[in-house]
């Protein structure tokens, strides 16, 4: 980046006027139009693109393809969102399908991987006050459990909590940065202490722009799908074998478990960043 925008940025800060990452595309894409320089901003907006941001990063501190993670949440329910299409006779209108009877419960999964195909166990946030041995059953090796009344990620959860979990994996040093690709939550973007965590242990975290998680952030790009459609199979397996029963918040961590082991698999990993252009 050119110094002078370095020295803008820092100036306009110093004065409390941050700026927001729209706001540095913008002042990318006036730079290169007043200097000529060839470039492939969106000119309608006014605005340099994401991969610009990425491509600074990337050409700063030479990321290892191992060295580039991307982290998001999912919402695992009691009660999947979409029931599977089942096969039934042409013209039957009315087709019996298994299904839990309590109201859907929410529970939040942090899920992270790495360009290489490496995944990191999740954490999970648990619509209750207090711990409770039976929902960590079945869940992935090394998962961490967090217990909050909403069942949502808070700040106070993503940093520390979710960042240490995040960083006794990544084991970022001063001689290997790493590189954290996140959506645009504000558990992220507006978490002071993440950003001051981040700082102090090498990590660089990239937020996607609003809206544009469906193509640039590779777990909703070749990983979400997967592992909803396996947890809705384990959902009917479980319904099957214990009829006339429902499914309790109890019973997430072992169908959460189950769908998660199937679906991480390198290749799943591997293909979101290559879909979405970041690596390779």
């Amino acid at each position: 980046m050119n110094s002078k925008n370095v020295n803008y940025i820092l100036l306009m800060q110093r004065k409390l006027f941050g700026l927001t990452r729209r706001d540095l595309r913008g002042l990318a894409f006036e730079y290169a139009q007043k200097n000529n320089i060839p470039n492939k901003f969106n000119v309608e907006m006014g605005l340099a693109g994401y991969d610009w941001l990425l491509g600074e990063l990337m050409d700063k501190y030479k990321f290892f393809p191992s060295r580039i993670y991307n982290c998001c949440e999912n919402g695992i329910s009691t009660v999947p969102n979409k029931p599977s299409k089942i096969l039934s006779l042409q013209g039957k209108k009315q087709v019996g399908v298994l299904s839990s009877a309590e109201r859907g419960t929410l529970v939040t999964a942090e899920i992270y991987f790495d360009t290489i195909g490496s995944f990191i166990p999740p954490l999970l946030i648990c619509p209750r006050l207090r711990r409770n041995p039976l929902f960590e059953v079945g869940l992935p090796p090394e998962s961490i459990v967090e217990y909050h009344p909403s069942g949502w990620t808070q700040s106070s959860i993503f940093a520390p909590t979710w960042f240490n979990h995040f960083l006794k994996y990544a084991k970022p040093s001063a001689d290997d940065h790493v590189l954290l690709i996140l959506n645009g939550h504000a558990t992220h973007t507006k978490n002071l202490t993440l950003v001051e965590m981040a700082r102090e242990n090498n990590v660089h975290i990239l937020v996607l722009p609003p809206h544009t998680s469906h193509r640039l952030q590779p777990l909703d790009v070749s990983f979400m799908f997967p592992l909803n459609s396996y947890y809705e199979q384990e959902v009917k397996n479980w319904l099957r074998i214990h009829p006339g029963q429902v499914i309790t918040v109890h019973d997430i961590g072992s169908l959460f478990g189950a769908a998660f082991q199937r679906a991480a698999t390198p290749q799943n990993a591997v293909s979101g960043f290559k879909n979405t252009g970041i690596c390779p």
